[in-house]
Order: structure tokens, then sequence, then C-alpha cells
């Protein structure tokens, strides 16, 4: 029941477009986010507004903030983190409401607003949202809704403030925002040198191999190039003679946490410029030899050049929303600490464990 609601918020989920630089917001189908052909047709019912909509348990940067949108971040955090004290997660959710918040306070600042795609987009995705949760059997939406905490409201929020963020992002990575700076040579080398590593390496492949005399010799053969490669033998003809991979001989690859698999990674990160390592993966046996990061490979590569630029706008973007958030005002209402323990205390002991 939970998976549909999930997959349409999601829709709105930032962090990967964070991570990876892309916010294409305005280009988005924003005429079938559900993939439904009726779409387009589908109109958006009002809000169904819950008891705890109207309550009021703080304020955050001049900003009401709801007893439903407090159960909402505190159950989920709970339901995470099963190991923290109350205090602990009174405190974690008042920090993601914060950050709410700042979203919220710097599309203000920045005078940004939906344009009217991604407008259509939201109402679309929330109307979408309604109606295949109703036609499940034996599910609704305001079932649905209640087994993630959640209130209509509530998601109708959070789904807005996701886009909101997607839709700010592009002000700082896009040119002509309204908070765009270019990211400068200077700034790209940097990153590049704290970050990134440069290697090559000889892959002798044993991912398709099954018998064990093969193995063997493969593994031989791993270890005969390893010594050579480490007794000074050319590299690059070590390279070009006995590897299976693609890899640009004369560059090798320029990489950074996460992409390549863990094995290499690690190796890759803990050897210094100009050692050899040998490691084993799902792909076989890889000789790595780490090497010094020329600054026209990185400026000229206009792939690592973009990943890097995503990199130091989202950075920029981070930073200022903490900034933001550390910033706000938060007052607490009386009813606050009654309102934590109550909501607490109805999440469910065997879903928090």
């Amino acid at each position: 029941m939970k998976k549909f609601l999930i997959s349409i918020l999601a829709i709105s989920l930032v962090a990967a477009s964070l991570m990876t630089g892309c916010s294409d917001t305005d280009n988005r189908d924003v005429q079938n986010p559900g993939g439904n052909e009726d779409a387009a047709n589908i109109t958006v019912p009002e809000v169904i507004l819950a008891e705890n909509d109207s309550i009021v348990v703080m304020n955050v940067g001049g900003k009401d903030i709801s007893k439903a949108l407090l159960r909402y971040c505190l159950s989920n955090i709970k339901l995470s983190n099963p190991e923290m004290s109350d205090e602990e997660l009174s405190n974690t959710a008042i920090d993601v409401i914060k950050q709410y918040v700042a979203i919220d306070l710097m599309a203000e600042m920045a005078d940004v607003e939906f344009t009217d795609a991604v407008e259509d987009y939201y109402n679309q995705a929330i109307a979408l949202s309604i109606q295949q949760t109703n036609a499940q059997e034996g599910n609704s939406y305001e079932k649905a809704l209640e087994e993630l905490f959640m209130t209509d409201s509530v998601y109708r929020y959070a789904t807005k403030n996701s886009l909101l963020t997607e839709v700010l992002f592009t002000e700082y990575a896009t040119e002509g925002g309204k908070k765009y700076t270019p990211v400068t040579d200077s700034e790209i080398l940097d990153i590049a040198k704290k970050d990134y590593v440069r290697v090559k390496h000889v892959l002798i492949k044993t991912d398709e191999i099954q018998d064990r005399e093969e193995l063997d010799k493969a593994k031989a053969l791993a270890e005969d190039i390893r010594d050579r490669a480490t007794n000074g033998e050319n590299f690059e003809e070590l390279v070009k003679t006995f590897s299976a991979d693609s890899m640009d001989v004369e560059k090798g690859y320029y990489f950074t946490t996460g992409r390549m698999v863990p094995e290499f990674e690690t190796a890759s990160f803990m050897i210094s410029v100009g050692n050899v390592a040998m490691v084993e993966s799902t792909y076989g046996y890889h000789i790595i030899k780490k090497y010094e990061m020329l600054d026209e490979h990185i400026l000229g590569d206009a792939t690592l050049r973009s990943e890097i630029e995503s990199a130091v706008y989202s950075k920029k973007f981070v930073d200022e929303i903490k900034a933001t958030q550390e910033a706000l005002e938060c007052t607490i209402n009386d009813n606050y600490q009654s309102a934590v323990a109550e909501i607490l205390a109805a999440v469910p002991a065997s879903d928090a464990q």
C-alpha cells in the first residue's frame, strides 16, 4: 500500500538531483507524470483536512508548524532510528522541519515560483496518486496516507516542497539563474584534486570462467603482471598487451567515490601515486597503478568537467540551505512536548525495530 504513494512522492526527491546535478524540471513530461494517457484530464480534489492539520505546535522562521507535519517527521525518523532517545528524535524532527521551512524561505527571498508547467505536473501527480491508490483493491488514499503517518495536507506540502527544491536548484546551476555564478577552472581543479583519483589498470577477466584450472591461470597471470609493474616495466604496454578493459591508455580513469566497484575504488584511493596494487572484484583481477592528475585532462574532459561543476553547484546550494536552516528561530508552543509524547507512543514498537 505504501509503495504507490512513495513512488509518486519520489518524483520530487532532490537527493539524486543534487548528486548528479540534474534538474530538468521544466522539461519533464508535465502532461503525463504517471504514465497515464488520461492524466491531462484529471482534476485535483480539494484538500482533505484532518484535525492535526489545524493544531499548531511550533513556529519556525515565522511559519506555523502543524502537529500533522511534526507527526509525519517524528514517526518516520523513529522508524528509521529506533535506537534514538525521545529527545534526539525530537531534535532531529525539528531539524527536518527547519529544512522544509528553509526551502520555502529561500524560494521567497529569490522570488522563485513554479512555472505553469511545473504547477500542472504537481497537480496531476497528486491527482494520479489519489485516483490510482483508491483504485487498488482493499486500499484507499486515506489508508495509505495513515500508514505513512501523513495527512493529505502534509503529503501535498512535502511533494510541493521537494519540487520547489528542484526548481530552486536550477537557479544555482543554470546559466541566467538568479543565484547562478559560473564555476571557475580553479574550483574545478580544487574539487578534482581533493575528491578524485587517477588510475590505470590491467583487467584480467574471470567473471565468465568456470573451470578451476583456468581461474588459477588467470590469477597467476595477474600476479605476474603485478610483479612486472611493481618492478618498473612500462605499465601502458602491459595495459595494451593484457587488459580486457577499454580504458583510454593515455589518460586512464579519473573518478570519485561511488563510481567503481568497491574493491577497485578502495585500492585506488589507498595507494600513493606511482604505486601498484592488485585486487579481485566480480569482474576479475585488477592490477592498478595510480597516477598524478593533470590539469589539462581535467579541464579538457567535458564529461568530467560537467560532473565536477554539478558537485560545486550542489555544494553551494546545500551550504545555503544549511546556513538558512541554522539561522531560523524556533518557538516551541506549550502543547509541543505532549504532542511529541503522543506521537511517539503511537508508533508501533514492532515497526520501530
